[in-house]
């Protein structure tokens, strides 16, 4: 609940040559498709919904389609790309947030995860677990969360390092890709 907005500020905030992006957005597909579209032509970044294997580069902000199936980062010779799997664990969402993080715990230390507003829960274990794994894992404060329910599952499980207002949060992840990029 709130999540388009506040995507559309966090996306609009950061750098258009950036790492790539993975979104999950809990969206029926029709409407997916149709913000993705949005996106594309108000932001500098490409954005689409993701495709199984595409390799993933900067600029590249991609969102979990709304198929039936989870979304998964991988990284292979280099090269970050999406897979899907099936909801065999029956999880409340597909695709999950939470199946989204997991799958990017082997890469830690090169992740930049956030949550923002929405009912429920899903990300906190996954954003937890990227968190235990050296990601940088950033929340939506409650002020200005339209619902603060995602964030704060993650924020209390001691998931997120550092809660912020929406508008600070592009920011944020900018600062966090130069210090990645600038560590020895």
């Amino acid at each position: 609940t709130g999540g388009v907005a506040a995507l559309e500020r966090v996306l609009y905030d950061l750098h258009a040559d950036g790492p790539p992006v993975v979104i999950v957005q809990h969206m029926p597909g029709a409407f997916l498709v149709s913000f993705a579209q949005m996106l594309n032509r108000r932001l500098e970044q490409d954005i689409a919904i993701a495709r199984e294997r595409e390799p993933l580069s900067r600029g590249q902000i991609r969102l979990a389609p709304a198929l039936g199936a989870h979304t998964h980062i991988c990284k292979d010779a280099g090269i970050w790309h999406c897979r899907f799997s099936e909801n065999s664990t029956n999880a409340l969402h597909c695709p999950s947030v939470d199946m989204l993080f997991h799958s990017a715990k082997a890469y830690g230390s090169d992740v930049i995860a956030v949550i923002l507003t929405g009912l429920g829960r899903d990300g906190a274990d996954g954003l937890h677990a990227l968190r235990c794994a050296g990601a940088q894992t950033l929340g939506q404060d409650a002020e200005t969360s339209v619902v603060y329910g995602m964030p704060r599952a993650a924020w209390e499980k001691g998931a997120v390092q550092q809660q912020l207002p929406l508008d600070r949060i592009g920011d944020a992840i900018n600062k966090a890709v130069t210090q990645h990029a600038n560590r020895p």
